[in-house]
């Protein structure tokens, strides 16, 4: 199952804020496993840009979150083959995890 994910982020956040909520603390869970190879100095890496993420419990929450920013606008693809728990799982963070960054998601099954 394909889903897309359009993020809606509060004044002042964005995909940046997002991602380093994702690699800060090591307890959660989903971790960074890819992420695009844009030299961070330059201006192009100001506007595009894409991480690879996963669950922790790769067994049971099978499939890959990749989180795209293009000229001030991100969503993620996420690919689950686990019957809707990774993006039951990733939902869920959102919620619990970047409620002050996050202020609406638009999903949409592709």
């Amino acid at each position: 199952m394909r889903v897309d994910m359009e993020f809606l982020f509060l004044s002042g956040a964005g995909y940046d804020e997002l991602v380093k909520r994702l690699t800060s603390n090591p307890r959660f869970v989903f971790k960074v496993v890819g992420e695009s190879r844009i030299d961070k100095r330059t201006k192009r890496a100001r506007v595009k840009g894409w991480v690879k993420v996963r669950h922790s419990r790769a067994g049971t929450h099978r499939g890959t979150i990749k989180i795209i920013k293009d000229h001030g606008y991100c969503w993620c693809e996420i690919s689950d083959q686990s019957m809707g728990r990774l993006t039951g799982s990733w939902t869920s963070w959102l919620l619990r995890n970047a409620d002050d960054l996050v202020g609406g998601i638009d999903m949409r099954h592709v």
